[in-house]
């Protein structure tokens, strides 16, 4: 049972560096905003709202699918930490 737990724990940790969240960042607000605006006109075009937000609704399913898991090309750049320098005792 541990190792189920630690299996779906490994899953669900989800590291990615600072420049990986950015990436996601500026893709899901880009991404949003244009496909917010291109459901928009097309409810607006239809008269129909149902089509805007099934628009809307599967955009916004199929972003969660590309920047919620840790995808390697979020963790491209990790941060490299400096050594400890170890000081002598006097």
């Amino acid at each position: 049972m541990d190792a189920f737990i630690k299996q779906v724990s490994d899953l669900c940790e989800g590291t990615i560096d600072h420049y990986g969240q950015h990436v996601v960042d500026r893709t899901a607000q880009l991404s949003l905003g244009i496909v917010a605006t291109i459901a928009f006109l097309v409810g607006l075009v239809l008269q129909d709202i149902r089509m805007s937000l099934v628009i809307f609704g599967f955009s916004f399913f199929v972003l969660l699918l590309v920047v919620v898991p840790p995808w390697p090309m979020f963790n491209r750049h990790p941060v490299k930490y400096k050594s400890v320098a170890i000081q002598p005792k006097q």
